[in-house]
């Protein structure tokens, strides 16, 4: 019901990156029933303090559909799937990293080609359109970067800039000042 309660709520474009990883953590929880023992998700803590950065909504769970879809979907057993958060300087990563066996160099290739390409296509796939949602947003820094993950699989790393948030609290805590 969590799941579909927040899939099908209409106006809400942003909201608090703790309420993004929920959704995201119920998808796991539903694709664990799927999956039962062939597939487990783990999931990193959220830095203190990040949990009421506004962010675009379903930025996260896309990406881990995709981990199962094309990373996973035909591994028989020992499927993983990280989900990790992290800061450096001004900018927040969330990172979905599988343990598929099934992606080569040319398919990455091509998947980091299809981030490039601006053609706006009619059918696109989760990454592509979270990408391009985060680069109209956020500009040319944010966005997609994808890599071979330390497991063979795709690790898939969302970059967002946190300067507007970190200034907006900075501005609360000098008027709390006085």
């Amino acid at each position: 019901g969590d799941y579909f309660q927040f899939i099908t709520r209409d106006g809400i474009d942003e909201l608090p990156l703790e309420k993004e990883v929920k959704h995201a953590r119920t998808y796991t929880e539903i694709q664990a029933f799927r999956f039962g023992s062939r597939i487990r998700s783990e999931f990193g803590d959220l830095p203190a303090g990040l949990e009421g950065v506004t962010v675009p909504r379903l930025i996260l769970q896309p990406l881990i559909e995709n981990a199962y879809h094309y990373g996973l979907e035909n591994k028989m057993s020992d499927g993983v799937i990280r989900i990790g958060f992290s800061v450096e300087g001004l900018e927040l990563s969330l990172t979905v990293e599988d343990n598929g066996d099934e992606l080569d160099d040319r398919k990455l290739q091509e998947l980091r080609g299809m981030l490039l390409d601006s053609k706006d296509r009619t059918e696109s796939t989760g990454l592509i359109n979270v990408h391009r949602r985060l680069r109209i947003k956020y500009g040319q820094g944010s966005g997609l970067q994808l890599n071979r993950g330390a497991g063979g699989g795709l690790k898939a790393e969302l970059r967002i800039p946190l300067r507007r948030e970190r200034e907006d609290s900075e501005h609360v805590q000098i008027a709390d000042r006085g």
